[in-house]
């Protein structure tokens, strides 16, 4: 059974999924293969499944991936809980109707608040030696400089925004009687 998405395409059950899966599998090892006319495949394939292409192509998500996985590690409950804390830190950054440039600072965000947890976690570690432990913490503090001018960034842009979509007072209009007016 078929359902509709927001795109009003047809979305794929879990055996039609599987099958595409498949596919985009075997064009993706032609192609890699150098195999003649694989590739134009692969692009054609890929032209008729935009969400395909979109998820996969969506670095932010692939790098928020990498930073939680060296986070948590193997630890499946800990990375379902920092995905979700994730979420919800790029919902509030990003309100109810961010631009594309917002978007985009806001991923860059959320991927330095997970390098810069990751950095003071392993700062926070006992053991190895002197250098070590001191390389630890010049990485927690570059990646708390990484984030904080993240969230610089994204706080300027927001507050340009807010400025540029305040309306602009009427002029004022001159009185005789030299009450100010408008």
């Amino acid at each position: 059974m078929s359902t509709k998405d927001s795109g009003d395409r047809e979305a794929a059950d879990p055996e039609q999924a599987r099958r595409l899966r498949q596919r985009l599998e075997k064009l993706n090892a032609r192609a890699n293969a150098g195999e003649p006319g694989a590739l134009a495949e692969l692009e054609a394939f890929l032209k008729d499944q935009p969400e395909v292409l979109a998820a996969a192509g969506d670095l932010a998500r692939h790098a928020e991936k990498v930073w939680t996985d060296l986070v948590v590690g193997a630890d499946s409950f800990t990375r379902i809980a920092v995905a979700s804390q994730v979420e919800r830190l790029k919902a509030e950054l990003a309100g109810p109707d961010p631009s594309p440039l917002e978007k985009l600072l806001v991923d860059h965000t959320a991927i330095a608040y997970l390098a810069q947890r990751g950095a003071e976690l392993s700062a926070a570690q006992s053991g190895g030696t002197i250098p070590q432990a001191a390389f630890r913490l010049r990485k927690a503090e570059s990646a708390q400089r990484r984030f904080l001018l993240a969230t610089k960034s994204l706080a300027t842009l927001q507050a340009l925004q807010s400025q540029a979509t305040r309306p602009v007072k009427g002029p004022r209009l001159y009185d005789p009687e030299g009450r100010k007016t408008g």
